[in-house]
């Protein structure tokens, strides 16, 4: 029979009681003390919110992770740190205790959604951890560890709803050693793999293009994939910078992947830097990467050679091109007023001897040789200063292309016979221009003078290697390379004049060369007429023109001053006092032009995009050209200006014709126009991406990235451009 008594149970429940005790004894001695590595969950608007720790214990002194563990309802999504056009960020407003500090949310990849509503926005569905970083004092003497935290959020489906949970979390704190890695830590590694991957200072590089940002990147190899067709985003880390509708379409700017992204309407033309993700992959592929980006927003795009001339030539054959480049510069067109003074030059020492002819070669020589090394020592100068410089730049300023239009304006008023100085007459302003007309060897020196500088405007046939190279190399290699063109474009002057047997072609000197030297002056005008034009399209029109125009006729008529009250056979004071009118009425024009200049550039409008018969060019932009390949469209660029005589040639006799047109039309080729008239930074830097620094020259790109760009500085014939077009569009 059982036992039932009052005092059988109390042994019996005793002994089951001291059982127990030591079972759970033996549990807690073998697994360790419970600890609490998460918050309770608190569910609120769509969305469990829960608090998780990386580790099961804190040590004081050592950071460690906690994280905002989310869990949304299906299709409910909460927000990043930049949530769109509509949505709120996800905030955490932390309690802690003296001294611990708790770090900014770290952010994993988000995702786009909101494309179809047009209504962009960034975020997180499913589930996400959001880390944060949490520091305690090496002096932290609690036993126990205690994160308070009121997180509010947003979710949104259809409609939105706030949320918010008021959490915390406890954990040990044990002396030293480190803590064990808790049940969530596998959580923690994959949000890890859902950050974006730290990059250096020189991963982007970030340029303002009008309406545009160009975001340009140095992804690593094969980033894209073998074929570059990963898509490419950029998601911006703060509202109103970036247009997130907008297209954002790919190129290339040198060994640069570019996205072209639209100013947003909020935008504010200081902000200085951008920040966010660029965002590799397609979503939900499992294979998504993003690289964060910081970059200062430059004015202007990074000068990033395609193709370094320096690696792929050496200097002996850009030395060689340098001085056949300076050959053929002597044919073309710029220097065609300086031919004038070359003929009359040879003329009038066709009666001298072989001495004195030789002399004036070697003068000749000289002034191009200095004005080339003046050049090579402001290009070092202003480079120094970290700016950059092309060739032809003097004639970008319009001061420089007004003072030159008064000087052969002056020039052409000598041949013509309006005054005549002697040499004794040193100090007048007018003493330039009489002696580059002259026979003096001062006046040799001065046209090789003028030849130089009317010679940078274009650039010859081998000549774009050479200043390419110079214009990029070091100190010395500059000067090497300019004195070689200098060479070249001396050296027909030097031989005729070391060989001048053949000048006995020439007819003797007479009274005919009176006649030749007034016709000389009309090439002198005409010049003077081009320089006109481009000088009025420098400043824009409006007051420069009538300015540049009346600063002539000032000089007119102090030269005729000097030629009517100058002559040896007047009184000294008389010849004085027209000296002196002169150089009044001189730098009364000179100051017309310095203020002319002030009106600044002209602005580039359809009218002057369009030519005559039709061609219709846009203005140069790195992300319009990015645009414009991306729908699809072959681009041609033609890197001119207005006072490079050679590229206006080029327009009009292989370009603008009929033949080429019909292929921009068959082919759908956009035209656009890079105007190097007046200094531009974006320009010169886009002349760098090719390794030259001079125009004409001429690029056409394929609609393709991936396909060949056709560049080349000299056109010979309109076949030549009809190729181009036919290889890019893939039909030749």
């Amino acid at each position: 029979m059982l036992d039932v008594r009052p005092s059988r149970l109390l042994v019996l429940a005793d002994r089951r009681a001291w059982q127990i005790g030591f079972a759970v004894l033996a549990a807690w001695l073998v697994a360790g003390p419970s600890v609490a590595v998460e918050s309770g969950t608190v569910t609120d608007a769509h969305v469990e919110a829960q608090l998780v720790s990386e580790v099961t214990a804190a040590v004081p002194g050592e950071p460690f992770r906690v994280g905002l563990r989310m869990t949304m309802d299906p299709k409910w999504h909460t927000y990043w740190i930049n949530p769109g056009d509509a949505g709120l960020t996800t905030k955490i407003k932390w309690t802690l205790p003296e001294g611990v500090e708790a770090g900014e949310i770290q952010w994993p990849t988000p995702i786009k959604f909101g494309e179809e509503q047009e209504i962009i926005g960034y975020g997180y569905e499913d589930t996400v951890l959001l880390p944060v970083e949490v520091t305690v004092p090496a002096d932290f003497s609690g036993a126990e560890l205690t994160l308070q935290a009121r997180v509010d959020w947003l979710a949104c489906k259809e409609a939105c709803i706030p949320g918010r949970a008021e959490l915390s979390i406890s954990l040990p704190v044990v002396a030293a050693g480190e803590p064990d890695r808790s049940t969530h830590a596998e959580a923690f590694a994959r949000a890890d793999a859902d950050m974006p991957q730290p990059t250096d200072d020189d991963f982007a590089v970030v340029w303002r293009d009008g309406e545009k940002l160009v975001l340009g990147l140095r992804l690593p190899h094969d980033a894209l994939g073998e074929e570059g067709e990963s898509p490419l985003s950029f998601y911006p880390g703060a509202l109103g910078v970036v247009d997130d509708l907008a297209e954002q379409p790919t190129g290339q700017h040198g060994d640069l992947v570019t996205l072209t992204l639209t100013k947003s309407e909020l935008f504010d033309e200081d902000t200085e830097t951008l920040g966010g993700l660029v965002v590799i992959g397609e979503e939900g592929s499992g294979e998504q990467v993003s690289y964060a980006v910081d970059a200062e927003i430059r004015d202007i795009p990074p000068a990033i050679p395609a193709a370094t001339p320096k690696n792929t030539t050496s200097l002996l054959t850009v030395l060689g091109s340098a001085i056949v480049g300076g050959l053929i510069l002597n044919l073309m067109p710029c220097v065609f007023p300086v031919l004038a003074l070359k003929i009359t030059g040879f003329v009038q020492q066709a009666g001298e001897n072989r001495g004195q002819i030789a002399a004036h070669g070697f003068a000749f020589a000289a002034g191009v040789l200095v004005s080339f090394w003046a050049i090579a020592a402001v290009v070092v100068a202003v480079q120094a200063t970290g700016r950059e410089l092309g060739w032809g730049f003097q004639l970008q300023s319009p001061v420089f292309v007004g003072a030159m239009a008064i000087l052969l304006f002056a020039v052409g008023l000598n041949f013509a016979g309006l005054f005549d100085i002697g040499m004794s007459v040193m100090t007048t302003a007018g003493q330039a221009s009489g002696k580059l007309a002259g026979g003096t060897l001062s006046g040799t020196f001065g046209s090789g003078v003028l030849a130089t500088a009317l010679a940078t405007p274009c650039s010859a046939p081998f000549m774009s290697t050479a200043v390419g190279y110079a214009l990029t190399a070091t100190t010395a290699t500059t000067v090497m390379v300019l004195t070689a063109l200098g060479v070249g474009m001396a050296l027909p002057y030097v031989l005729l004049s070391l060989f001048p047997a053949w000048l006995k072609a020439l007819p003797k000197p007479g009274p005919w060369m009176e006649t030749f030297k007034q016709l000389m002056a009309f090439p002198m005008f005409a010049v003077v007429a081009y320089l006109v034009w481009v000088f009025n399209n420098q400043t824009g029109g409006g007051l420069g023109l009538p300015l540049l125009l009346g600063a002539l006729i000032l000089a007119a008529l102090g030269l005729w001053a000097l030629g009517r009250w100058g002559r040896p056979s007047l009184s000294g004071t008389a010849r004085w006092v027209s000296r002196l009118a002169c150089l009044l009425l001189l730098t009364l024009s000179v100051s017309a032009v310095v203020t002319a200049s002030s009106f600044g550039a002209a602005s580039t409008t359809e009218a002057s995009m369009a030519s005559e018969d039709g061609l219709k060019w846009e203005p140069f932009s790195e992300a319009r050209i990015a645009e414009l390949r991306a729908a699809g469209h072959p681009v041609f660029v033609d890197f001119t200006a207005d006072w490079c005589a050679t590229c206006k040639f080029n327009e009009r006799v292989f370009i603008d014709t009929a033949d080429v047109r019909d292929t921009i039309a068959e082919h759908g080729v956009a035209l656009v126009k890079a105007d190097w008239t007046t200094r531009d930074d974006t320009i010169t830097a886009a002349l760098d991406a090719f390794g030259v620094r001079s125009v004409p020259y001429y690029v056409f790109y394929p609609a393709d990235r991936a396909g060949e760009v056709v560049h080349f500085d000299s056109i010979y014939s309109q076949q030549k451009v009809i190729d181009a077009i036919k290889k890019v569009a893939g039909a030749g």
